[in-house]
C-alpha cells in the first residue's frame, strides 16, 4: 500500500481527532452506565456475567466463540437527516462497563479484543480501514500468530494469511463496500 496524503489524513484522524471526541461523548456514556451499573441489578448482573466469560477466553478461538455467542452489535448512535439513517453519529470507543453491558461495534471488536489477546502475549493490533463513503469506515483487530502469519479477527469471523496486507487483500474481496480501500493501518491505540 502506497502511503498517500489521504493515509497521512485519515491517520491523524482516527489516532489524534477521534480520541479527543471520544473522551467528550464518554463523559456522558460515564454518568450513564455507572449509574446502570450502581441502580440496576440486571445490568450489573449482566456486566458481570459478561465481562466473566471474556476473561475466560484462553485461545483466539474462545474469542470466536465469545463473539458468535455473547456479543450483540449496536452501533454508536444513530441520526436521520432528510430521510437518510447516518449510524455512528456518536461513534466513541466505549467503557469496559458500556461494553460489557450493552456491547458495541467495530471499533470496541477491534480494541476490546486487543486488549483480550495481549493479556494473553498475542501481538495484537486495532486497524483501521476506509471503506466506500464516509459511513464506511471499520476497525478490527490484526493477530499475529507467528512469523509470517496474520488472522484478521473480523467478529470472530477469522482471515488468516500470509501478511497484513493480503488479509486485508482477502478481506475487501468479502466485502464490496470495501473493495476500493486503499487506505489501512495500525493504530496507536
Amino acid at each position: 500500500m502506497v502511503k498517500t496524503t489521504e493515509y497521512y489524513f485519515y491517520y491523524v484522524i482516527v489516532n489524534f481527532l477521534r480520541p479527543i471526541w471520544s473522551i467528550i461523548l464518554n463523559i456522558f456514556f460515564v454518568i450513564k452506565y455507572t449509574s446502570l451499573y450502581i441502580f440496576s441489578k440486571k445490568s450489573r448482573e449482566k456486566y458481570i456475567e459478561n465481562k466473566k466469560k471474556f476473561d475466560d477466553c484462553k485461545i483466539i478461538l474462545d474469542f470466536n466463540k465469545w463473539y458468535k455467542e455473547v456479543y450483540s452489535y449496536k452501533p454508536d448512535g444513530e441520526i436521520v437527516i432528510h430521510g437518510k439513517h447516518i449510524i455512528g453519529f456518536l461513534d466513541h470507543d466505549n467503557t469496559p462497563l458500556e461494553f460489557f453491558m450493552s456491547f458495541g461495534d467495530c471499533d470496541e471488536q477491534g480494541s476490546y479484543i486487543k486488549k483480550g489477546l495481549k493479556k494473553l502475549r498475542y501481538k495484537a493490533w486495532r486497524i483501521w480501514m476506509k471503506g466506500n463513503s464516509l459511513q464506511n469506515n471499520h476497525f478490527d483487530c490484526l493477530i499475529q500468530l507467528s512469523d509470517g502469519l496474520f488472522c484478521l479477527f473480523n467478529y470472530g469471523n477469522n482471515i488468516i494469511e500470509k501478511s497484513f496486507d493480503t488479509c486485508m487483500e482477502k478481506f475487501k474481496s468479502q466485502h464490496k463496500m470495501f473493495k476500493d480501500c486503499n487506505v489501512y493501518f495500525k493504530c496507536l491505540i
